[in-house]
């Protein structure tokens, strides 16, 4: 009799942790993309005015410099909403961007003092970098390959 009660009782706790499971990773999911569309209805004001202060906080802008650049950056910001609200073709709209965002980088460096050039360089390669590493583990994360990550503090952490 006792055994019944315990296999039951095996078996209703191991459907419990399925449910768990199942449920944890859908909501997970559903998060990512709320997320993501939270991101993508953002208007272009809302845009600019991140980037601009993200750029504002690594180079310590005058209140000058931030309103050019904010400006330079809501120009882009529209002229890319545009884009995409009138054509259809990815690669056309993707080459389009490509050369408005050229043009707006131009005209911040046109902006910046020679040492903030600098450094708007080095942020610029270090985003450039954080986004291939992003795209690399969410292919590896596709794919299931282990990964050896670094924490803030310099030690690793192997996932799969």
């Amino acid at each position: 009799m006792k055994r019944i009660n315990l296999k039951k009782s095996l078996v209703t706790l191991m459907m419990l942790a399925a449910f768990v499971v199942v449920g944890s990773r859908s909501y997970a999911q559903s998060t990512d993309q709320e997320v993501h569309k939270q991101h993508t209805m953002k208007t272009p004001e809302q845009r600019a005015t991140m980037k601009a202060d993200k750029i504002s906080k690594q180079l310590t802008l005058s209140s000058d410099q931030y309103s050019k650049i904010y400006n330079s950056i809501l120009s882009a910001e529209h002229q890319i909403k545009s884009l995409r609200a009138g054509t259809t073709d990815k690669n056309s709209i993707k080459d389009q961007i490509k050369k408005i965002n050229v043009s707006t980088n131009e005209s911040i460096k046109g902006v910046l003092t020679a040492d903030q050039q600098k450094q708007y360089k080095q942020f610029k390669e270090d985003r450039k970098e954080k986004r291939k590493d992003k795209l690399k583990d969410k292919k590896d994360k596709k794919d299931g390959h282990i990964k050896i990550k670094k924490n803030k503090r310099g030690s690793t952490k192997e996932t799969k």
